[in-house]
Order: structure tokens, then C-alpha cells, then sequence
């Protein structure tokens, strides 16, 4: 306790001060400031109004994309934008041609690859559909079905003398005699009186077709590469050892086969057994050579 007169400090209890005489009246202590009370924020009319013009926005863009998202009101695609994996092409007037769609069933067309010696027989209208075989350039096919278009380009059904299936319309030429089927019965090992078993194998992105082989011990054979995918393929025959890159590998002459090229791989395995062989470029893509 202070005295308020001279300042000088004062013994607890003592009523007048020991220094100036003065009587000493104790002081109240601080009094606790009264709690503030929060008033709760009131939202102003310009923010309800707001709230409302936005969901009026809202409103009016969902009523122009159900108009206009395919003109009658459905709210979905239009037909256009829904592209089917193969639809029916139009005629473009052109005689040839990677879209070309005036060929008709019946017509009688000749195959024509300018960078390969054969073309690939596909089961659906696509470039990753299953190869069922090869039609060799400049025989003949007759038109069993298309135009339709997927992936860019026109294609057709085609029969020829070794196999049916669909191919692009760059690969048909106008004119040629009739196709008929006269294709050979399958066979695990190729036979003939050649001294070399030859096959004929589709390359495409992540497999071979087909993918086992089987030829004699000590025969050479040759392998007929085609590249029918979009990128370079090559391929490599582990040799006895069961490894790649070593010595006794059996590697195709191109290291690389682009798209739609071909490539070949010739060889002999003198020891029986089932060896593997891969593209370089995609390891996944394999398959099994047996030699008995």
C-alpha cells in the first residue's frame, strides 16, 4: 500500500502515512472489464440478391445444353460426336486411296502394297484386330463387304484365293480376275519338298501371329516378318543357352521393321527343344519356336 500524498510506501493496516502524516484510504483493486457481447452478422440484401441472379445462371445453362446438345432437346451427344469403332463410309469419287469408298461388293479388285509384298487379313475393320492371314501382292480379291471407316481409314472385306478377312482400301486397285478360296489346310509343321520351312509371321503391337512355331532339328527355316502394327517391331531367337544378346541368338537381318515394312529371319537350330523368341523393342511380345 502506497500513500496517495508523498508516494512513500506503507506497512499493511497502517491508517495514517509514517512520512507526510496523511490519512491513508485503501484502493480498490481493478475491476474485471465486463464481457463484450458479439452481435451476430446480419447478411445485407445485396448478398441474398447474389445468391439468387446465380442460381438463376445456373438454371438458364442447363436449359441452352439441353437445347442445343443435339438439337432436340434430349440433353445428350449428338450423333455425330458418337463415333463407332466402324461405321459406313461415304464416296469420295476417288479411284484408290486411303479413304476411298466407291468400291462395291461384287467388284473384283488387285492387291497392291507399294511397301511390303503382301497385306494383312484382319478379322474387324481395325489395325490391332487379329491377323488372319496374308494376301499377296498383285493377286486378286473380290469385295465381300464394307466400305466402313475406324481409325482413319476406309476398309473393306475381301475373299482371296488365300484367305477372307478386312483390309484398307489403299491396298486395292480396281480390275483382276475373281477370287476363289482355295486356301490350304493348316498345318503345325509346313511341309513341301523346299529345304527350307518358311512362315509367315504378322507383327503388331505386343504379339506375334503366330506365335508357335515347330520345324525339324538341322532344317533351316526362314521366317517372313510383317510389321501390321504402328511401330518398329524387329525379332530375337534365344539360342540354347535360354538367354538374349549372346553369341548363339537368332536375330531378324533389320534390327528395326518399321510400320508396314517387312523384314526376314533365317536360320537353323540343330538341338531339340522349345527355344523363345522377342521383339527388342516391346520384350513382352513373344512367342515359341520348337524344334523336334
Amino acid at each position: 500500500m502506497y500513500c496517495v500524498q508523498c508516494g512513500s510506501e506503507q506497512a499493511e493496516g497502517a491508517k495514517f502515512c509514517h512520512s507526510c502524516g496523511s490519512p491513508l484510504t485503501p484502493t480498490a483493486g481493478p475491476e474485471s472489464p465486463a464481457p463484450v457481447r458479439r452481435q451476430p452478422r446480419v447478411v445485407g440484401p445485396w448478398l441474398a440478391l447474389v445468391a439468387v441472379a446465380a442460381g438463376v445462371a445456373v438454371l438458364a445453362g442447363v436449359g441452352a445444353w439441353a437445347l442445343l446438345g443435339n438439337g432436340d432437346g434430349s440433353g445428350g451427344p449428338s450423333a455425330g460426336d458418337r463415333t463407332p469403332e466402324a461405321t459406313v463410309a461415304t464416296d469420295t469419287g476417288q479411284d484408290g486411296g486411303s479413304n476411298d469408298a466407291s468400291l462395291q461388293v461384287g467388284d473384283t479388285v488387285t492387291i497392291l502394297n507399294p511397301t511390303g509384298d503382301s497385306i494383312a487379313l484382319r478379322v474387324t475393320p481395325s489395325m490391332i484386330s487379329v491377323t488372319l492371314g496374308r494376301a499377296s501382292n498383285g493377286s486378286s480379291a473380290t469385295i465381300t463387304g464394307g466400305p466402313a471407316t475406324a481409325e482413319g481409314y476406309t476398309w473393306y472385306e475381301i475373299q482371296t484365293s488365300e484367305g477372307t478377312g478386312w483390309t484398307r482400301s489403299e491396298y486395292l486397285q480396281r480390275g483382276g480376275q475373281p477370287a476363289v478360296d482355295e486356301s490350304p489346310p493348316d498345318s503345325s509343321v509346313p511341309g513341301g519338298t523346299s529345304d527350307t520351312v518358311v512362315f509367315d509371321i504378322s507383327m503388331a503391337e505386343n504379339f506375334f501371329e503366330p506365335n508357335e512355331l515347330m520345324v525339324p532339328v538341322g532344317q533351316e527355316f526362314r521366317l517372313n516378318l510383317i510389321n501390321d502394327g504402328e511401330f518398329v517391331h524387329s525379332m530375337r531367337i534365344a539360342g540354347p543357352d535360354g538367354q538374349y544378346d549372346t553369341e548363339d541368338d537368332l536375330a531378324s537381318k533389320q534390327t528395326a521393321i518399321k510400320a508396314g515394312e517387312t523384314g526376314e529371319l533365317v536360320g537353323q537350330i540343330d538341338e531339340p527343344g522349345t527355344y523363345i523368341f522377342q521383339c527388342d523393342f516391346h520384350p513382352e511380345e513373344t512367342g515359341t519356336i520348337t524344334v523336334r
